[in-house]
């Protein structure tokens, strides 16, 4: 019996055709963060993007000034310069805390005008500072912060980092915060998703939360390979 009739009326096997049909994959998108802190939050993500291999992907960009109101302004200057130079950015994530900062409200309402007209920017606020985050990596905490006494809010959280163990020496600018802190990273989300899930907290940005689990998750998203 002649191989045709073995195998029915079957076209001979086309390589070409087979690679044009399968759907191409979409290239990694492009991510700008800028943020607050000149030492903190910058350490921290330059450690998590070169750990997860994101170096090509997300780029860090030099803030100017340390008020949200000019991160977000910074931000659109950014997004709008890497348009200019054909090398647009698809996310830009603005990294800010509430802390006591007056122009807080003008930062968040700016991103909200953004969103409206479907520019690419976010806010990922912490509230009151991004240590909370830190925090979180011990156990989750709904704990309301305050000042106290000639404590600012940011410095009586930052004393309450320093009694975990490996922060006992903890300062503004530490170096190597993300990679001591990556074996609890996973408790870390759990913990700031759950806050965030707290049908008790009706604020918008409610005393205490932080927003930086949605950018971490986006960032580990893509380092799996996600689009």
């Amino acid at each position: 019996m002649a191989a045709k009739d073995l195998f029915g009326s079957r076209k001979p096997r086309n390589p070409k055709a087979e690679r044009a049909a399968r759907p191409l994959r979409q290239p990694a998108p492009r991510i700008l963060l800028v943020c607050e802190g000149e030492k903190t939050e910058p350490i921290y993500f330059s450690d998590l993007v070169v750990a997860w291999g994101l170096s090509n992907q997300v780029k860090i960009g030099k803030n100017d000034g340390s008020s949200p109101d000019r991160i977000v302004a910074r931000a659109e200057e950014l997004f709008a310069l890497a348009q200019r130079e054909g090398d647009a950015f698809d996310e830009v994530f603005c990294v800010f805390d509430r802390d006591a900062h007056e122009r807080f409200g003008d930062a968040v309402a700016r991103l909200k005008a953004l969103k409206a007209v479907g520019q690419p920017l976010s806010g990922v606020v912490s509230v009151p500072c991004f240590e909370f985050w830190l925090l979180l990596h011990f156990g989750y905490t709904d704990k309301p912060y305050a000042c106290k006494g000639k404590k600012s809010v940011g410095t009586v959280v930052v004393s309450d980092l320093k009694k975990k163990s490996g922060f006992e020496k903890y300062d503004k600018g530490m170096a190597g915060v993300f990679g001591v802190l990556a074996p609890k990273l996973e408790s870390a989300l759990k913990h700031a998703k759950q806050l965030a899930a707290n049908p008790a907290e009706h604020a918008e940005h409610p005393n205490p939360s932080t927003q930086v689990h949605v950018l971490v998750n986006r960032l580990k998203s893509i380092a799996n390979g996600a689009s």
